[in-house]
């Protein structure tokens, strides 16, 4: 039996059609002081700001309950699904029948479906197009425009997923909840009898509290990017960017509050997961990966908290010059440059180069966070804001979303909370100090980690690898960060026509993997530093993406294939 496709309701909010005027003249209508008080709870602050909030929202917005529907082509709309049942009536009718007044009518009905559909499929290519035209996108919203060009129907539900025991699971709630349960488990560690390091009596500039100004929540929220998800507390950043000006006080007195409690409101700790497939066998659970919905107000405290943080820790010099991720005035592009220069250059002079590419396993959902916190007090973090860090880290959770159904909330004692604003900059401190362990270069981009030597000679410069392995997983085991030895891989990078033998690669006592190639942040290194491997995924990437201009050819006009090319060449 063929399944029913799945459905759901869903709200959306009418924006073109919405009276901001008058949602900013009611919300500076309202007594903030009294809903955000000192003498409330913190949770009840927030929950009565979202609840004001939404409440003004809706006498402003128009807004209405949608179905989803599994494959509906968006340019179906009710008018047209309404005369397909009625053609679909007549049809069942006149085979019951027979009747030659009914075969006419149901014909009659079949061809203004037919020219409905072929009506409204033009219509909606020809938006498209002007769109594409109209170049007032950023990169995000093009992406999204080619992907409903070359597929227009909406995405495909989470097919039936397997158990660890091989029994099927159908249900959407049962798959969310069976995913959900796999994610919460990458984000375990077991920190029994771990004890941590001596403290160190720190004698650098303290950080122990903040307070945050109204203008830079103003500020963040007014750069808020409306295309973002709404997240569990159901406030879009489209209502938080429209009345900026008049939310930025009150929400101000919240965040300082907050801070002042040395306490994250519980309702921010919570995550919605959307799970999105990966690759290999979809009825697996361990090939998706989950995307991290947190609330968008949350999101701007984060930011404002980030700012402190952030300025505090490049003013102290506290970051590692070998740390490219997440850091101002540096990126991806700048650490390939300076790794391909130092193998150059050593190829020029007729030396090797060893070069170890470590695998950390979930480095983010498995950041532990009594050693986070020791080392954030080793920079200077300390006081106030470090107690407000801890109850920032501690009681997350989370559910997953299929469908319009949820799992049950299940909690994390691990990791730093994906997609969250101080996520990133806490792992960059959590693993700064890995480079100072070592004696060989080393560089990072957050979790990606290369570490490697010019060879002079091959059993020494081995040895002096090996001892740098030793201490890098010394550090991991300390620091219960899981490098993956099966993962890690070396390469000998060599123009030699008889190259010298190297000695094996341990980590912990297991060979390490010898490649000829590897990918580090999207380029790819042969063991010749020839640029030929890179070059063919890039002629396989363009080839794949004029397929989807073939596919287009008949559908658009010349001038949107035109801007599609330009915009793919821009991002081969």
């Amino acid at each position: 039996m063929k399944p029913k496709p799945f459905s759901f309701k869903r709200r959306i909010w009418l924006y073109d059609r919405a009276d901001f005027d008058l949602f900013r003249n009611k919300c500076n209508n309202v007594n903030w002081d009294e809903i955000i008080d000192d003498n409330i709870p913190i949770d009840r602050c927030v929950m009565n700001f979202n609840n004001q909030t939404i409440k003004i929202a809706e006498e402003c917005i128009p807004n209405k309950i949608i179905t989803v529907r599994q494959n509906e082509l968006p340019w179906v709309d009710s008018h047209i699904r309404r005369l397909m049942r009625r053609r679909n009536r007549y049809r069942k009718k006149a085979k019951r029948i027979n009747s030659e007044y009914l075969w006419n009518k149901f014909k009659i009905i079949r061809n203004q479906v037919v020219n409905k559909l072929r009506n409204a499929k033009n219509n909606y290519y020809e938006n498209i197009c002007l769109k594409l035209k109209s170049n007032k996108f950023g990169t995000k919203e093009w992406w999204k425009l080619s992907k409903q060009l070359s597929n227009p129907s909406t995405k495909q539900s989470i097919p039936t997923l397997l158990t660890d025991y091989g029994t099927a699971v159908h249900d959407d709630t049962d798959k969310a909840n069976l995913l959900n349960r796999f994610f919460c488990s990458q984000s375990s560690i077991n920190d029994s009898g771990k004890i941590l390091p001596p403290s160190i009596n720190n004698v650098s500039p303290v950080l122990q509290a903040i307070a945050i100004p109204t203008p830079d929540v103003k500020d963040f929220l007014n750069c808020l990017d409306i295309s973002k998800a709404v997240g569990p507390d159901g406030l879009s950043p489209r209502l938080l960017k429209e009345a900026a000006n008049v939310l930025a006080p009150p929400m101000c007195k919240l965040f300082n509050y907050s801070l002042k409690l040395k306490q994250f409101p519980t309702s921010w700790k919570v995550a919605n997961i959307i799970p999105v497939y990966k690759k290999n066998d979809p009825q697996k659970v361990e090939n998706y990966r989950p995307i991290s919905l947190l609330c968008i107000i949350a999101k701007v405290f984060e930011k404002c908290v980030h700012k402190q943080l952030h300025n505090f820790i490049v003013s102290n010099k506290l970051l590692s010059p070998h740390q490219s991720g997440f850091t101002k005035n540096d990126s991806t592009v700048n650490q390939l440059l300076f790794l391909t220069n130092e193998f150059a250059n050593a190829l020029e002079d007729g030396k090797e180069i060893r070069v170890v590419f470590f695998d950390i396993t979930k480095a983010f959902d498995r950041v532990w966070h009594a050693g986070l916190l020791y080392k954030l007090n080793s920079f200077g973090i300390s006081g106030d804001l470090l107690l407000w860090i801890e109850n920032y880290l501690s009681s997350r959770y989370q559910k997953v979303l299929i469908n319009g159904k949820h799992s049950t909330t299940l909690s994390i004692n691990a990791g730093i909370p994906q997609g969250s604003i101080l996520g990133p900059l806490f792992f960059l401190l959590f693993i700064n100090d890995i480079v100072y362990e070592v004696g060989c270069s080393i560089k990072l981009f957050a979790d990606d980690t290369t570490l490697y030597l010019t060879i002079e000679h091959p059993d020494s410069g081995a040895s002096l690898l090996n001892q740098d392995l030793d201490k890098i997983y010394n550090w991991s085991d300390r620091w219960l960060v899981s490098f993956n030895p099966q993962k890690t891989e070396t390469m000998l990078i060599s123009r030699k026509t008889l190259p010298l033998h190297h000695p094996t690669l341990y980590m912990n006592d297991i060979p390490i993997k010898e490649v000829t190639q590897h990918k580090h942040l999207g380029l790819i290194f042969n063991n010749s530093l020839q640029w030929t491997d890179h070059i063919d995924v890039i002629f396989k990437k363009a080839s794949f993406k004029l397929n989807i201009l073939r596919t287009l050819k008949f559908k658009i006009d010349r001038r949107s294939l035109e801007t599609i090319y330009f915009h793919l060449l821009d991002h081969l």
